[in-house]
């Protein structure tokens, strides 16, 4: 039910892991693969995920290694 004065956002649009984007480890490594802004990577796999720093581009990763 939304309630009055609550603001609705088109979640698609964020821009989440940015930084995962150039990086080694940016998909889950399974035959499918993932996109690098999904919530899993080599690194965390499913069903572990990411932090929450890296989700939401406030810290970095302690794993990110630039592809070449």
């Amino acid at each position: 039910m939304l309630h009055e004065g609550e603001i609705l956002t088109n979640n698609s649009a964020l821009n989440k892991c940015a930084q995962c984007k150039d990086c080694k480890f940016n998909n889950d490594g399974s035959e499918m693969g993932s996109s690098y802004d999904s919530g899993s990577c080599i690194m965390y796999p499913y069903p572990a995920h990411k932090p929450l720093r890296v989700l939401r581009n406030d810290g970095f990763c302690d794993y990110r290694k630039e592809q070449k």
